[in-house]
């Protein structure tokens, strides 16, 4: 079983808040009102992710600067005073539409915060997501309560990883290695998509993850009918896959990773391909250093494909990674970003480029290649080990 890191939750937790603490001081919001898992778990450590549904609809924290925090749950009844068990900033429990979206009973969920809002006498309120119709609801409910966005700023908070964080990050992405390793080995020819899949979710299960967050496999037996999910195909001599798989570690740190497997001794062109890609990778590695932009870096590495002969990657080069699978900042063009951010120090991010090889047959083989590393000031320190690239 793998030895995750000891890590003070508590004193990680405060760590984290204190970020948040000053820009709720700079625009003077008295409180933060969170819905989503990552942000619930950036400012309390509690964990949201129960079930899918959970991740976004079924709690709620209402946090001050000083991390007090009232959380509104799917599974408590009356409600509850007093520190919760381990989480003892956590002073408050009472209970929302119970194994149901808070967002499918607007109306009850605008009272329920409306009536916690009133108890703490909040009057500018930062939020992260709120649909429309509940905003509305709240709105009307207190008219006199201003609701601020802050998602931005509560991402942004969270940018440069702390010691803590990269321990545990390096620990999920060190067990997500093994995952992607169990899977490849594991590989026997005649193999469904599904059952190579299962070798990398016993893997995480194993170890003790808290959560998969994706368990993509692109099995290329027939590619143009290849799909990002498993269906069942066949995996043959000569094919071609990749996976692309996801844990939540210990802690709620999310790793994110890919392979690419060949059955066999792959065609001529696809090793030819598969080695330039993992060039072009390394030259994105080689040009990533604080003070390069994501575009800059995205642009870098496609350059290296399409000056190999490979067509560029046709989404994101890679992205942050930490509470969610994808943080700050983004690898991509700057057309299509709000914000085009900068490299830093501290940053933990993945590069996963991808392209395509076509067979003398007329067919398509993608290929994808996926690492997670930590910018340092001078440059990447890979936190993601190097997994076989050939199955049995």
């Amino acid at each position: 079983m793998y030895q995750w890191p000891t890590v003070d939750a508590a004193a990680l937790r405060a760590a984290r808040m204190e970020p948040i603490a000053q820009f709720m001081r700079e625009q003077q919001l008295d409180h933060v009102l969170l819905s989503s898992f990552d942000t619930i778990r950036q400012a309390t450590d509690f964990r949201a992710t129960l079930a899918y549904d959970s991740n976004y609809d079924w709690y709620a924290a209402l946090v001050a600067a000083d991390g007090e925090s009232t959380l509104v749950a799917c599974d408590v009844g009356a409600p509850t005073d007093g520190p919760m068990p381990g989480l003892p900033w956590i002073t408050r429990r009472v209970a929302g539409p119970s194994w149901q979206s808070f967002w499918a009973h607007p109306q009850t969920y605008a009272r329920i915060l409306a009536a916690e809002l009133k108890r703490v006498g909040a009057r500018r309120v930062g939020v992260d997501v709120l649909p429309f119709d509940t905003a509305a609801a709240l709105r009307a409910e207190l008219p006199g309560v201003e609701l601020v966005p802050v998602l931005r700023e509560l991402l942004w908070a969270r940018r440069i990883k702390l010691p803590d964080e990269v321990r545990l990050l390096e620990a999920s992405c060190d067990v997500l290695s093994l995952c992607a390793s169990e899977a490849m080995s594991g590989f026997v020819e005649g193999m469904t998509d599904h059952e190579v899949i299962t070798l990398a979710d016993e893997t995480a299960l194993k170890h003790q993850v808290e959560w998969i967050s994706h368990s993509v496999i692109v099995a290329q037996a027939t590619p143009k009918q290849a799909t990002w999910l498993p269906n069942g195909r066949r995996i043959w001599a000569g094919d071609v896959f990749f996976v692309d798989y996801g844990v939540i570690g210990q802690g709620g740190y999310t790793a994110d990773f890919c392979r690419t497997a060949f059955a066999g001794e792959p065609p001529a062109e696809v090793a030819k391909a598969h080695q330039a890609l993992l060039e072009a990778k390394a030259a994105g590695e080689a040009f990533a250093k604080p003070g390069v932009k994501g575009s800059e870096l995205a642009a870098h590495v496609n350059a290296e494909l399409t000056g190999r002969g490979l067509p560029p990657t046709s989404y994101a080069m890679g992205h942050g990674i930490g509470l969610r699978m994808v943080e700050i900042p983004s690898l991509y063009g700057a057309e299509m970003m709000d914000h085009d951010d900068v490299l830093e120090a501290g940053m933990c991010i993945c590069i996963e480029p991808s392209t395509a090889v076509e067979l003398s047959n007329g067919e398509v083989v993608g290929l994808k290649e996926e690492d997670q590393y930590m910018v340092t000031d001078s440059g990447l320190r890979k936190l993601t080990r190097t997994s076989v690239a050939s199955a049995a």
